[in-house]
């Protein structure tokens, strides 16, 4: 007989209701928008549902004019309108559109609707993520020393460059924090015993061990391998952890450059919350990664990852959802030793990590102020990598630890790992909706049933509401048109990598992303032969679409709209095409675009001048002046420099240009680095983190689209150029081969 459970404390059902009380009004929200599109469907014709739609397309883009709207409670009624746009959408689509003809129509009208499922339960995810995003004040430490927590500061490594390490450690031992309570660890991967008795990867290895540990001795820092590499990342961390004490633990990649504050904006957090896990903070870049560059250069253009960390992350952070990015993030090592150390089922361990934590009810937390500068992939390849490693991660958590189905989260962390998760599926749903308008006007599935004045009621819309949405929810951080770029490159490489995660979730293995490598000369990547044959498949069904219109008078309505579809996707198609130029990245150091104030001494002419930094690196730096000279090649100069801190730091330089520019001399100078100044050239060059919160400003400035879009539709015409040049003579090698087959041997058949 089945021993019965026992019911729950009145203590323990007031806990529960207090944990999930937000959930009752989201609830009412959602029965009573269903209840009232559904009596607008049964009770008002196409015209006034017209109306409805575009009248609440109208209020959203009134609203959007105005700051306050983002503020409560008019952010809320925003959220709640263009909710209701999408919901009805969906309701239509689902109760008016889905007919069946035919077993071939019927399976091609079920992919697509499918894939607007996948993509209206992302979008309501997004507005749930995004609902308020929590802007937190700042936590000082106490002024008690003699309480702050002890910090390890873990470095993990594997192959990348051994300079990018010193760096990395030099400015850790720049950190303002007590130095007897600061203990720096280089975790080398890369010189593991394993690695070192491998005949193929000995010398590599033990050339590597030995510059390592020779760096950690002149930083004065600790060196750490193992005997394997099980686990990859993971394991490596959490041997580290056997051999460390630290409260807390700082994880840093080895190209995340702290700033000299990280801890002073980091730890006061864990002092007052006894149940922090971890403080996590943006992951700022110096480089453009291949995408942006090609999109827009070195210049401010946002990249992808400050949508997620500007604006993402707080709103993940409102719901005590703010989950570990694997390096920039701070974290308490008794929680983490509760659960055994990093997480290693998935290939995102630091997501992973975070589920477990949040599971057994502690916090986290999201500083919005960007405290490392790193390294983007530099080429296309490398970007590959990274995200098919995010994507299959994501899918790995989401089958193998259902954020729906584990215990131990409260309901608004649930939908926030699902929409984590479920974002890395957008790939299939991309594609499908590049092949649709070719499946109707070429093949002539019938797979969207719905006439042109129930599209302009429905469909257009939401189309224009989801456009506004974005414009609302993350501003000049995403830009519609270039994260549709952005989305449809990944969607190449990330569909089957998504489904082979599904279909085996054990079997993607970790892969460290390489950094700090460059391009010699401008190319055009290997994936635009698929963004080709998306643009000949489109353009087919454009003039396919064009010859229906004339023989199909009945279905013309339907045909227009397809028609403007295809338009809209050759357009896509030859922007990514355009995007996918990979430009020359030979700069041995990267440079930013700078702002502030230097002094420059010219012994030669006597004079000190002061001068507006423009950009900076480790190896030189830009600046305008007026000048009433002429500046000479390979002239000394001397740099003066007062970092965020106050030290100034003087830098012997050389003139390696000067640029007449109307009344300004604009100058690059390399620095003149002898071993002595390399420590104060990283602490001005990267312990300033307000000079990351500057070029995050200048990158969310206004850019104009028209002429980027203009620049990629001429390089994509180029690369379509380029790539039919190329089928054409693979298939005249192959035709040629196949006939002089047949001259040679007529009596064999091919």
């Amino acid at each position: 007989m089945r021993a019965s459970l026992p019911l729950p404390t009145r203590a323990e059902t007031a806990k529960w209701v207090t944990k999930h009380a937000f959930v009752a009004p989201i609830v009412v929200l959602a029965v009573w928008l269903i209840y009232l599109i559904g009596l607008r469907e049964g009770h008002f014709s196409v015209v006034i549902q017209s109306g409805a739609g575009w009248g609440c397309v109208a209020i959203l883009a009134v609203m959007s004019l105005f700051q306050k709207a983002k503020l409560a409670p008019w952010r809320f009624i925003f959220l709640l309108i263009s909710l209701y746009v999408g919901l009805r959408y969906m309701w239509w689509r689902t109760f008016e559109t889905l007919l069946y003809t035919n077993l071939s129509d019927f399976i091609g009208m079920a992919i697509l609707y499918f894939a607007e499922v996948y993509s209206i339960v992302v979008y309501v995810l997004q507005l749930f993520v995004s609902f308020w995003p929590l802007e937190r004040e700042r936590v000082a430490l106490p002024v008690d020393k003699s309480i702050w927590p002890t910090v390890d500061i873990f470095i993990p490594t594997y192959t990348e460059d051994e300079e990018i390490v010193r760096v990395t450690a030099m400015a850790a031992t720049q950190i303002d924090y007590p130095k007897e309570k600061i203990n720096i660890y280089i975790l080398d991967d890369g010189g593991t015993l394993a690695r070192r008795n491998d005949v193929a990867k000995a010398d590599a290895a033990w050339a590597r061990r030995l510059r390592l540990k020779t760096i950690a001795g002149q930083l004065g820092v600790n060196y750490l391998t193992r005997e394997t590499n099980q686990s990859a990342k993971a394991g490596n961390v959490n041997h580290a952890l056997t051999k460390s004490s630290g409260d807390l633990i700082l994880f840093l990649d080895c190209d995340h450059v702290p700033t000299a504050n990280i801890l002073q904006e980091t730890v006061g957090p864990f002092v007052a919350d006894d149940k922090l896990f971890l403080v996590q903070t943006p992951h700022f870049f110096c480089n453009a990664a291949p995408t942006e560059r090609s999109i827009g250069g070195d210049g401010p253009v946002p990249d992808e990852s400050e949508m997620f960390y500007r604006l993402i992350h707080p709103g993940l952070d409102f719901w005590n959802a703010s989950y570990f990015c694997g390096s920039a993030a701070l974290m308490r090592r008794k929680h983490l030793e509760e659960i055994g150390g990093i997480s290693g089922t998935s290939i995102t361990e630091d997501a992973e990590t975070a589920l477990a934590l949040h599971r057994r009810g502690y916090r986290s937390r999201y500083v919005n102020k960007p405290l490392v500068c790193g390294l983007a992939a530099g080429t296309y390849s490398d970007y590959i990598l990274q995200h098919t490693r995010w994507a299959q991660g994501s899918v790995q958590i989401m089958m193998l630890h259902n954020p729906l189905l584990v215990s131990g989260l409260t309901i608004a962390q649930r939908l926030c790992y699902l929409n984590a998760c479920l974002f890395w599926f957008f790939g299939i749903a991309r594609i499908i909706y590049f092949i649709s308008p070719a499946a109707f006007l070429v093949f002539g599935l019938s797979i969207y049933h719905a006439a042109a004045p129930q599209i302009v009621a429905y469909s257009l819309p939401h189309m224009v509401s989801t456009v506004l949405v974005s414009g609302f929810l993350f501003g000049r951080t995403r830009r519609a048109f270039l994260s549709e770029i952005y989305e449809s490159i990944q969607s190449v490489f990330l569909m089957p990598a998504v489904l082979s995660a599904v279909r085996h979730p054990h079997k993607p293995s970790f892969k460290v992303t390489p950094k700090g490598i460059g391009l010699e000369h401008a190319q055009l990547n290997t994936l635009s032969f698929f963004f080709f044959a998306i643009f000949v498949l489109n353009f087919a069904a454009v003039q396919a679409g064009i010859l229906r219109f004339w023989t199909q008078p009945l279905h013309r309505d339907v045909i227009i709209v397809t028609i403007i579809w295809g338009i809209y996707n050759l357009f896509l198609a030859l922007w990514s095409l355009g995007a996918l130029w990979e430009k020359r990245q030979a700069r041995a150091q990267h440079r930013l675009m700078v702002v502030g104030k230097a002094m420059v001494q010219f012994p030669r002419v006597q004079q000190r001048v002061e001068v507006d930094l423009i950009d900076l690196s480790m190896s030189g730096i830009g600046f305008s002046a007026k000048l009433d000279f002429e500046v000479k090649d390979r002239e000394r100069v001397f740099v003066e420099a007062a970092s965020a801190d106050g030290l100034v730091s003087y830098f012997e330089s050389e003139i390696m240009r000067g640029i007449e520019r109307k009344d300004l001399t604009v100058c690059g100078a390399k620095f003149m680095a002898p071993l002595q100044t390399f420590p104060d050239i990283v602490h001005y060059v990267y312990g300033d983190s307000g000079r990351w919160e500057e070029v995050w400003k200048a990158r969310t400035r206004k850019v104009k689209q028209t002429r980027i879009m203009s620049q990629l539709m001429v390089m994509g015409l180029r690369g379509a150029w380029v790539c039919l040049t190329i089928t054409l003579l693979t298939s005249w090698k192959w035709i040629s081969a196949k006939i002089d087959s047949r001259v040679r041997h007529p009596s064999v058949k091919t």
